[in-house]
């Protein structure tokens, strides 16, 4: 274990350096009062550990924008499902609903296709880029 680990940004741009001791943690950022201590330890030898929460973090974001991006085309095809307290309330209750509106089946099947495809989808890629390749709004695997 290196005695400083990098730190990254959601996009994989290094932020800064972070050391962790038993007397707390230090973050020293690019450009901050103390990267010169960091740069002299990494001339002098020393090799920072990876960020090893960046990919959790990447997949986190990409989970953000996959529920959101559903939630705007549920409430594309049914206006009033518009927030996941909603949607939630109605995924409880679908089987007891009679007469469901196309609209209202694909709305379902685009939550279920959020919730049991595209979520294991991007929690199942082991690298930062595969994650990051995951392009939602083109996504040809949406429901229609």
């Amino acid at each position: 274990m290196a005695l400083w680990k990098k730190q990254s940004d959601e996009n994989g741009v290094l932020e800064g350096y972070k050391k962790t001791t038993p007397e707390g943690e230090t973050t020293v950022f690019i450009g901050g009062a103390h990267i010169k201590d960091v740069l002299d330890w990494i001339a002098d030898g020393g090799v920072p550990d990876e960020d090893d929460t960046l990919l959790q973090r990447v997949k986190d974001a990409k989970i953000n924008e996959y529920n959101k991006e559903g939630l705007r085309r549920i409430a594309l095809q049914v206006s009033e499902w518009n927030n996941m307290a909603i949607i939630s309330t109605v995924k409880s209750l679908w089987s007891q609903i009679s007469n469901h509106t196309p609209a209202q089946v694909l709305a379902k099947d685009i939550f279920l296709y959020v919730e049991n495809t595209a979520i294991p989808n991007v929690n199942a890629q082991t690298t930062v880029a595969a994650v990051q390749a995951v392009d939602i709004p083109n996504d040809v695997n949406w429901p229609t």
